[in-house]
């Protein structure tokens, strides 16, 4: 009886902190999920969400207070805060944040839906880059990011098949929760490279189904610029498989997913579209792309739009002709380093095309490293071709999102390597001026 009563007093409180500590994780770990989902496939978009779907914007706001508290009063969320205040990271949330100065010292009004639009940008990409840095989230993250793939690669081929244009703004092209078929293409390549960037190492065996998912879901929306960005995609898929040293393992996969994806895509365009009801808009599109009349139909759409937004930057290079003026044109330049041109002058391109280049030359830097080889860089050279073809990259959440995570887990990787580098440089130090040595 003495030993049961000791057991009984030396008997940890069900409800101590240890317990709360751990309830509190898995709250944070179904924040996490739900927003990465929420945000990622489109279902919490903030178009007007102030006055026509709330929800979107409450959605929003509580993740990034969520997030900002923990930041703010836990003593892991300060040491991420310190993170984010790099140089590198804080570059990032300037080029966001920047057309909300502007929108200050702009002379015309703004909507309360613009203003509340832009500071959502800001906390989506708040929210990304404190995700990113949870290495301990890096297995749900990848769940999240699977998740994203399957909702609006189902959503597409709902539209394709079942019910057309039941979201897209495009006639016969499939864009789901994300309304408009180039953002749903663009937006699934990103998560895509940001699943093989993340996912566990055992989970290579579903690589290929996962890569066949996306390539199925960019070509519902007969996205010409899908199609380049998703080779990034691809890229990020056999770097996280096989690293960057060359071997044969690792020419027979490039081989096997180029030939598989060629046949995919032959088939698909030759035997299986042709045999659909397609509109008008969606047979135009598989003819020209059947027809690889790329450059001629970018000439006579996209190019007098982006060459129009050149023309007016040169009206006002410095500060640009007017915050937000590319998203309120009728045809907008199709053109992310256009539009910020136009929009915000010479700095905004040059932060824009700076960001990407720094990013992206780290992350070829880093290849001569096996143990640092991620494919999370990759976002920056999708960034820049995805720009190409979109003047929304800085302004559509799900981007932000993504951006957000790929940049934070980038960078702070980096730093923890330069960290251990230097704490290794010091105990050298400290072992060769030992004691009894000569100096």
């Amino acid at each position: 009886m003495k030993n049961f009563g000791a057991n009984l007093a030396y008997r940890p409180s069900v409800r101590g902190p240890e317990n709360n500590s751990a309830r509190l994780g898995v709250v944070s770990r179904i924040v996490a999920y739900s927003y990465v989902v929420a945000i990622g496939s489109g279902a919490a978009y903030y178009y007007s969400y102030s006055e026509a779907f709330p929800v979107a914007g409450y959605t929003i706001l509580f993740g990034g207070l969520w997030f900002a508290v923990w930041a703010l009063f836990s003593t892991r969320g300060r040491a991420v805060l310190g993170v984010l205040l790099k140089a590198d990271i804080l570059l990032w949330f300037i080029l966001v944040a920047m057309p909300l100065a502007f929108m200050v010292f702009e002379s015309r009004p703004f909507t309360r839906g613009t203003w509340t639009s832009q500071l959502s940008s800001v906390v989506i990409l708040f929210v990304g880059a404190v995700l990113g840095l949870r290495r301990h989230l890096r297995g749900l993250l990848a769940l999240a990011m699977l998740s994203v793939l399957a909702v609006g690669v189902a959503l597409n081929l709902f539209e394709l098949l079942v019910h057309n244009n039941a979201w897209s703004t495009a006639p016969g092209r499939s864009a789901g929760w994300y309304l408009n078929p180039n953002e749903a293409s663009g937006t699934l390549a990103l998560f895509g490279i940001l699943y093989f960037g993340f996912r566990q190492g055992r989970y290579r065996r579903y690589d290929v189904p996962v890569l066949s998912l996306t390539f199925v879901g960019i070509l519902t929306t007969f996205s010409r610029g899908g199609f380049v960005v998703f080779f990034c995609c691809v890229f990020a898929c056999l770097l996280s498989r096989q690293g960057p040293r060359v071997s044969w393992s690792t020419v027979r996969s490039v081989i096997g997913v180029v030939l598989g994806l060629t046949l995919v895509a032959w088939l698909a365009f030759s035997v299986v579209l042709p045999q659909l009801s397609l509109t008008e808009d969606a047979a135009m599109r598989l003819e020209s792309i059947e027809r690889r009349a790329f450059v001629e139909d970018y000439e006579t759409d996209r190019a007098r739009s982006a060459l129009y937004s050149w023309a007016r930057f040169r009206e006002s290079p410095i500060i640009g002709v007017g915050v937000l003026t590319s998203l309120e044109m009728e045809i907008g330049p199709h053109n992310m380093m256009a539009a910020l041109a136009m929009d915000m002058g010479i700095t905004a391109v040059f932060l824009y095309v700076w960001v990407i280049i720094r990013m992206t030359w780290l992350g070829l830097f880093s290849l001569r490293d096996p143990v640092s080889v991620s494919s999370d860089w990759l976002v920056a050279p999708w960034m820049l071709v995805y720009g190409f073809g979109s003047h929304n990259v800085l302004y559509e959440p799900a981007c932000l999102l993504g951006l957000g995570i790929a940049v934070s887990s980038f960078f702070g990787r980096i730093q923890r390597q330069h960290a251990d580098l230097q704490a290794v440089a010091r105990a050298r130090a400290r072992g060769i001026r030992r004691p009894g040595l000569p100096e």
